[in-house]
């Protein structure tokens, strides 16, 4: 009797001494994984804000371990082994920044490569300046673009420009690029804005122009913004770069 409770007893410590190390091992694996992630540049979902309908609205840049994603309908495997720490972490160590939040902008222009997810890297220390001069003479807005910070190569692959705007400058499609419309449930888009696709391929520390033919090119003020990405097929994340008429 007084041996099987004796075996009994040891049976539990040696249970809760595997336990211990197991959980151990969990969260220092963990830490060592939280260390190398960092911040997920693109807005996701985790319930916070929502439509007015219920739906989640994408608007969470959400710290991501450096294996593993936890986001609201976007799980891997390592997302869910580790969602309790990723869940604790956010809370208490590296909380989410909302696109609704009132200093959204200060707080990521305020984050050093070092916070972000290795994944997006070379997007974050890519920098594409756009500027634009109007030529009256000869009826041509010209867009100037300068790429830097990435050895990647990178082209402008779609153009957007209110529509309105466009009326007003009477502009055409530029060189190598046509007009296409928004494809899908894209009405709103399709009545308010001029799409064009193709291709500009941008050269690191060059300046490249764009032309758009345009009869009345400073009649108008607006946006017009440019989406670009990487070519080399590794990454099909697209980013804007923006030009301000005024």
């Amino acid at each position: 009797m007084g041996t099987d409770k004796h075996r009994l007893k040891k049976n539990i410590r040696k249970g809760f001494i595997t336990f211990a190390i197991c959980v151990f091992i969990y969260v220092v694996s963990y830490i060592l994984n939280s260390f190398c992630g960092g911040y997920w540049l693109v807005p996701e979902m985790d319930g916070r804000d929502r439509y007015s309908f219920g739906l989640a609205m994408p608007t969470a840049f959400m710290w991501q371990p450096r294996f593993g994603h936890e986001a609201l309908g976007d799980v891997n495997f390592f997302g869910a082994f580790y969602t309790p720490l990723i869940r604790f972490d956010r809370k208490f160590v590296h909380p989410t920044i909302y696109l609704s939040d009132k200093n959204f902008d200060q707080k990521f222009s305020s984050l050093k490569v070092s916070q972000v997810h290795p994944h997006w890297h070379d997007d974050f220390l890519t920098k594409i300046t756009a500027t634009a001069r109007e030529d009256e003479t000869n009826k041509v807005l010209y867009c100037t673009f300068h790429y830097n910070g990435s050895d990647y190569p990178r082209a402008i692959t779609e153009i957007k420009m209110k529509r309105a705007l466009a009326d007003e400058l009477a502009v055409s499609s530029p060189d190598g690029f046509i007009q296409k419309p928004y494809e899908g449930g894209y009405q709103f888009l399709n009545t308010n804005y001029i799409h064009w696709v193709g291709k500009l391929p941008l050269s690191k520390n060059q300046d490249i122009t764009l032309q758009f033919p345009a009869k009345q090119p400073k009649a108008g003020t607006g946006r017009i913004v440019f989406y670009y990405q990487r070519t080399d097929g590794d990454i099909d994340s697209k980013n804007i770069s923006v030009v301000e008429l005024k």
